[in-house]
């Protein structure tokens, strides 16, 4: 049977793929074409929303659409659901989806191995005990040359394929940084994952639901590809919006975590409570004046992490919590000069890059 058709196997559908697209027309057939040739001995089906993109990516969309019916249904907004803040995968999405398993891929990324479905289900089916199962993911920039960053980063030192415990998960969530260790392209998730009442968004909220059912399994391999500030992406649009939508966005980051260590009985308080502080930190940075002093009179100072951190983090943030509240102009001040120095030297690479 030819790749094309593999996923006219009878039989119930056993994975369902999500994808999301907003002006995605310079990726999006890369993105589609990783799909149709999964190679794969179970049925599969494939739901792509586009969200009112004006570039063209619907017409491409509905091309596949057509080639494809008995694989690909479409999704098409008149208007821009994400702008009025609606929760795409979990309330359009997933209502329609009929997997015992849903795998993710936004439409400026892309799977580079025929056969990750396939992998990625007969290890959920081997490891009952793990609710999602993640891969190593690469890196290319918006026009599609290479970039040497890895999901997840060296530093989290997961090297090997297999399965990751509960604790281990919290550490990476948590403490050996604030962003996400594993890119949204990777995951292959359990259907109950998304039943689970929860009030987090995107790729972080998939995480931590997850974290409460159950471990992760890991492949060391990668299988997908993830595009840097690509155009229409939610990273590049968040940059778009300005600081005081970053502060907004930050402050939702707080409180998702609270009220997620509420959900859970405090079994991260911790955990939680460290990123608070990172998160806080980082607003400091953006806000504006009278944001600014309800910062100041959170009392963190109290807070001990040396049990989950190592010291040389402990020192770091005490230091800046400290500066917030007795010296905050000078905090703001070594930001501002960091934020300069990094431009520079950003650009002094640039200009080294065009000469050689």
């Amino acid at each position: 049977m030819e790749k094309e058709q593999a996923h006219l196997y009878d039989g119930p559908v056993m994975v369902s793929v999500c994808c999301t697209a907003y002006n995605h027309a310079k990726y999006i057939r890369h993105t589609l074409e990783g799909f149709v040739r999964q190679v794969t001995n179970f049925r599969y089906e494939v739901i792509v929303h586009d969200d009112a993109s004006t570039d063209g990516t619907l017409a491409i969309i509905r091309e596949y659409e057509q080639k494809y019916p008995q694989l690909i249904k479409v999704i098409a907004q008149k208007e821009n659901q994400y702008s009025k803040g609606v929760k795409i995968i979990q309330n359009i999405i997933f209502p329609t989806l009929q997997g015992k398993y849903l795998a993710i891929c936004e439409g400026d990324d892309y799977w580079c191995d025929d056969h990750k479905l396939q992998k990625q289900f007969d290890a959920m089916q081997a490891h009952p005990e793990c609710s999602i199962c993640t891969h190593l993911v690469k890196c290319c920039n918006e026009d599609g040359s290479e970039n040497a960053v890895l999901f997840p980063a060296k530093s989290y030192h997961i090297n090997k394929t297999g399965v990751l415990t509960q604790q281990q998960l919290a550490d990476c969530y948590w403490v050996k940084s604030t962003n996400l260790p594993f890119q949204a392209s990777s995951y292959f998730l359990r259907r109950e994952v998304f039943t689970l009442d929860l009030e987090y968004n995107r790729d972080i909220g998939y995480l931590r639901k997850s974290l409460l059912l159950g471990s992760m399994f890991f492949f060391n391999t990668p299988m997908s590809t993830y595009r840097l500030f690509s155009s229409g992406s939610w990273t590049s649009r968040l940059k778009e919006d300005g600081a005081h939508a970053y502060y907004d966005f930050l402050m939702q980051k707080i409180r998702e975590e609270e009220s997620f260590d509420k959900d859970t009985q405090y079994r991260y308080h911790t955990y939680i409570e460290y990123e608070k502080c990172i998160l806080l930190i980082t607003c400091f940075d953006y806000a504006q004046a009278e944001a600014r002093k309800r910062i100041q009179a959170e009392n963190l100072q109290g807070v001990h992490f040396r049990t989950i951190a190592p010291l040389s983090q402990c020192i770091k943030m005490r230091t800046q919590l400290m500066l917030i509240r007795y010296a905050p102009a000078l905090l703001l001040f070594m930001k501002k000069g960091k934020r300069h120095f990094q431009a520079l030297l950003s650009s002094g690479r640039g200009l080294l890059s065009r000469q050689s």
